[in-house]
């Protein structure tokens, strides 16, 4: 008999002797001590199973198994532009692709992350699947790998040309893998970004209780959100670099904010602030930031994009201007109980269709034919004809 009710069910059967507390623990002794036929077939029925199904020579050849398949698992290594790790960790894409670390070795698939000045090392060959992560900086696609690309951001500097380079090739808006499918013979797919829920939850911190929140860095260059609402007499926080000279230095907290400190800022402010850079809201790319603020329950209010409305509906309030921006601050800030609906719809949504484990699926799904033993294999990756078509 054992307290340790959920894994005894798992392993066993729902008959297995369990209790809760003092009193049930009495009731069941009571009742297997009464009954010398029932406990000797309880006895003996567990004992088979245990026999058949949890010895250490079962342990054993399921750990065998599982090395095998980790072994001959196509290995990813996921190139981003951070220049070096010394400045890896105020990158964006850093964070973005230990969340998809994380879910391709869930997927039994062996991850390593890549700076830019690592891409053309040794480290970089050895691994089956090069996934870059497109921001800035273009890559050399090596022979032998299956070349992936993910365009996340800075859509204008991307070509049917740099396409073509690669095996598959997926980008964040559907608008822009419509018009790059034309120009190119590579197979394109629209790949949104994602949430990562391990990261970002709902998490209330009195420190950053705000009525206001921006997080970005300027790029020496105003911000749509924040030109259309400033000069404010409202709570603002900004936390981000570059900013001097831009907007009043007092509403500027911090210059860096560390990744696992920004769900707190998300949870604690009455409004997060999104805008997006001019070619994203050309080309249909939504803001990761919308998807973590989202995650964490929160209320934004974004400048408009029409994919915002397809994927979040009414859960992400949107404005065309700077009075209409004014009013919709003023207006929420003072209706909590509709920020709270329209947070709580958010982040359900988030949760159902936006996080990492889904964007994986969806990537993994649309690379090459698996081999049919051990862990879903890229036909490239793993040695086989390098003739199969990626759209299968």
């Amino acid at each position: 008999m054992t307290n340790c009710r959920a894994g005894v069910r798992e392993l066993f059967d729902e008959e297995f002797p369990t209790y809760g507390d003092r009193k049930e623990l009495r009731a069941q002794l009571d009742r297997l001590l009464a009954d010398d036929e029932y406990r000797e077939r309880l006895g003996a029925r567990y004992k088979k199973m245990v026999l058949e199904e949890h010895t250490y020579g079962k342990r054993a050849g399921q750990l065998a198994e599982l090395l095998r398949r980790r072994a001959e698992a196509p290995g990813f290594c996921i190139k981003i532009g951070a220049p070096d790790r010394e400045v890896a960790e105020s990158w964006g894409d850093t964070h973005y692709a230990r969340a998809v670390r994380r879910q391709l070795e869930a997927n039994g698939y062996p991850c390593k992350i890549q700076t830019l000045d690592e891409w053309d090392g040794f480290e970089g060959l050895t691994g089956d699947v090069a996934l870059h992560l497109k921001g800035l900086t273009p890559y050399t696609t090596k022979p032998g790998q299956l070349n992936v690309l993910w365009n996340i951001s800075h859509p204008e500097e991307l070509t049917a040309r740099e396409c073509d380079r690669y095996d598959v090739a997926f980008v964040a808006s559907r608008r822009w893998a419509r018009s790059l499918e034309e120009q190119t013979d590579t197979p394109v797919y629209p790949l949104r970004q994602a949430t990562d829920p391990r990261v970002f939850y709902p998490d209330y911190d009195p420190a950053h209780d705000r009525e206001l929140v921006f997080v970005g860095n300027s790029r020496r260059v105003e911000r749509r959100i924040l030109r259309d609402l400033l000069p404010t007499s409202r709570d603002l926080a900004v936390w981000g670099g570059d900013w001097e000279g831009l907007i009043d230095e007092r509403h500027v907290v911090g210059e860096y904010l560390p990744n696992e400190e920004v769900r707190k800022a998300y949870s604690s402010a009455a409004i997060v602030l999104n805008d997006h850079w001019d070619d994203m809201r050309e080309h249909g790319f939504v803001s990761n930031r919308i998807y973590d603020a989202l995650a964490c329950g929160a209320l934004v209010i974004s400048d408009r994009l029409e994919e915002l409305e397809e994927e979040f509906g009414e859960a992400v309030v949107t404005y065309e201007g700077a009075d209409e921006l004014r009013e919709l601050v003023d207006y929420y800030l003072e209706h909590p109980e509709e920020r709270k609906a329209r947070g709580e719809r958010g982040r359900e949504l988030v949760l159902e269709r936006h996080t990492f484990e889904h964007r994986v699926g969806e990537l993994l799904g649309r690379l090459p034919e698996p081999r049919q033993t051990g862990p879903a294999l890229p036909v490239k990756a793993a040695g086989l004809t390098s003739g199969g078509d990626p759209r299968r």
